[in-house]
């Protein structure tokens, strides 16, 4: 099925969406997060998700992310091309024990990764909203708010009355910063 795509040049292009298998995913996460502020130090756990992975920022301070990391794709709606989502899991029911309060360096995510025309972006999800269900969820993010994030570099939005923060590499810090102070 063909969705309303993001070209490098900010033009739209209705196209079948790319989507990344799990390891190229992984991959993708690892070059998005080396590409800014951030070091990718290790995977504690990357064979199933949600994902544990350690980071060092510029002033040498270490972070601990348990990670929900999907691609962004259609929404599933042929009347709704401009629509996109990631599903996720319900973790305290899925996974109990990776199930974590946000401390000063230590939080969960859901991260969607975009990447259409070789130019990723990443939008985030308040994870503590999708532990009150007990199936998949889908988290949905328009083209306009994808369009706007790729023009900002870094947005703070709302979304199908949901919080969502759209970045680029090179804002990695800036969203994992406000992430942590909005959650802890």
């Amino acid at each position: 099925m063909d969705y309303l795509n993001i070209n490098k040049d900010n033009s739209t292009v209705l196209s079948p969406d790319k989507v990344y298998k799990k390891k190229e995913l992984i991959n993708k996460f690892v070059e998005f997060i080396n590409e800014g502020s951030f070091s990718f130090l290790r995977w504690e756990k990357n064979n199933c998700a949600p994902y544990e992975c350690v980071l060092k920022d510029k002033n040498g301070i270490v972070y601990d992310l348990i990670l929900y990391l999907k691609n962004i794709t259609g929404a599933g709606w042929s009347q709704k091309i401009n629509r996109k989502r990631a599903q996720v899991s319900n973790v305290k029911v899925v996974s109990p024990l990776d199930y974590v309060p946000t401390s000063d360096n230590k939080t969960l995510l859901i991260l969607g990764y975009y990447n259409y025309d070789d130019n990723p972006i990443m939008v985030a999800w308040d994870a503590y909203r999708y532990i009150k269900h007990n199936t998949m969820r889908s988290t949905y993010i328009s083209v306009d708010n994808l369009l706007r994030g790729y023009e900002k570099g870094y947005l703070v939005t709302t979304d199908s009355s949901q919080k969502v923060w759209i970045f680029d590499s090179q804002h990695f810090d800036k969203f994992l910063n406000d992430y942590i102070a909005y959650n802890k």
